[in-house]
C-alpha cells in the first residue's frame, strides 16, 4: 500500500514551530529552517536533501500571511506583484513543482492568504506557473486556542489530518 509522502516547511519565525515539528505524523518530513538567513536556493536544497530523490504528494509552508500574500522567509514575501516582478520567485515555484507528484499539491498554512480577490488570484497565478494545485485559507490558520483552524477553505482540505498526528495535540 502506497502512503502519501508530505513535506512541511517550518520557518524559525513561526511561534511553536518546534511543537508543530514534534507532532508531525509518520508520513510527513519536516524541514525546519532559519527564516532570517535562508534564501530560496537554501529552501530548494533542503527539499532536495529531505526527499532524497522521491517526489512528495504535498508540500506545506507553515507561514505568516494575510489577505493576498504570505511569507517564505523574513525577506521573501509572495504576492501577485512580487511573483509577477521576480524571476527568482517564479524560478523557485517552478522548481518546487518538480519535487511534487503530477497530482501533487502545495498547502499554504498561513492566515487569510486567500481571504480576498488578490489572494485567490495569487493562487491561480501559482497554479498556472507550476501546473500544480495550491490551497490556502480564508480565515485564521492554527490552533483553536486562537480561534483558528487548519482548514484550507479554497479546497476544503483539513491540513491537520495531512501533516499532524492528531487534532487534539494541535490545540495545546
Amino acid at each position: 500500500i502506497q502512503t502519501d509522502l508530505n513535506v512541511l516547511f517550518i520557518p524559525s519565525n513561526i511561534e511553536d514551530g518546534d511543537y508543530l515539528a514534534s507532532i508531525a505524523n509518520e508520513n510527513t518530513l519536516v524541514l525546519e529552517f532559519d527564516a532570517n538567513s535562508s534564501n530560496l536556493n537554501i529552501l530548494l536544497e533542503g527539499l532536495s536533501k529531505t526527499l532524497g530523490g522521491r517526489k512528495a504528494d504535498s508540500i506545506a509552508f507553515a507561514t505568516h500571511g494575510d489577505e493576498g500574500f504570505f511569507q517564505l522567509t523574513d525577506e521573501v514575501i509572495v504576492s501577485q506583484s512580487s511573483l509577477e516582478s521576480s524571476t527568482d520567485l517564479q524560478s523557485f515555484f517552478s522548481k518546487l513543482a518538480l519535487f511534487l507528484e503530477e497530482d501533487g499539491r502545495v498547502h499554504l498554512l498561513g492566515c487569510n492568504v486567500a481571504g480576498n480577490e488578490e489572494g485567490l488570484e495569487l493562487l491561480k497565478d501559482l497554479e498556472e506557473l507550476t501546473q500544480r494545485n495550491f490551497a490556502a485559507s480564508t480565515d485564521l490558520t492554527g490552533s483553536s486556542i486562537f480561534e483558528a483552524n487548519w482548514v484550507l477553505e479554497t479546497d476544503a482540505i483539513d491540513a491537520s489530518s495531512t501533516y499532524f498526528t492528531s487534532n487534539e495535540s494541535l490545540d495545546q
